[in-house]
């Protein structure tokens, strides 16, 4: 209960956060790095391997999440 509660509060704040300074399609983007950091952290955590197909799709997904928040078209 209480990991459901402070997750689900603090994903909520944290996504309006979100939201506030970077704009509402940017930051649903983010939403796609979800498998990116569940693979890294099974792997920083647990030890589980990559394969390179694993590599290749945290790749992928990295830089769908920053072509589609448009990391890479703004300017400061």
């Amino acid at each position: 209960m209480w990991q459901g509660l402070l997750a689900g509060l603090l994903g909520l704040w944290s996504f309006n956060v979100a939201i506030r300074r970077l704009g509402a399609a940017p930051a649903a983007a983010f939403g796609a790095l979800a498998p990116v950091v569940s693979a890294l952290g099974g792997w920083w955590w647990l030890g589980e391997r990559l394969s390179g197909l694993d590599l290749l799709a945290v790749a992928c997904a990295v830089v769908g999440v920053a072509l589609a928040s448009g990391v890479w078209g703004r300017r400061a």
